[in-house]
């Protein structure tokens, strides 16, 4: 996605680094769903669509 080039932490897996509140270290940019992995102990977006 490019996320590196503009300075997302990215976790070694790959998976975007998020606070609490699905913040991501740059301001004002929060990421949620498959792209957080689980940082947050939440269930991932794909999984989740695939149940319903």
């Amino acid at each position: 996605m490019g996320l590196e080039r503009v300075g997302v932490a990215l976790d070694e897996r790959g998976d975007v680094k998020v606070h609490d509140e699905l913040q991501t270290n740059i301001p004002n940019l929060w990421a949620a769903g498959d792209v957080i992995g689980d940082h947050t102990e939440s269930q991932m977006a794909t999984p989740v669509g695939a149940h319903g």
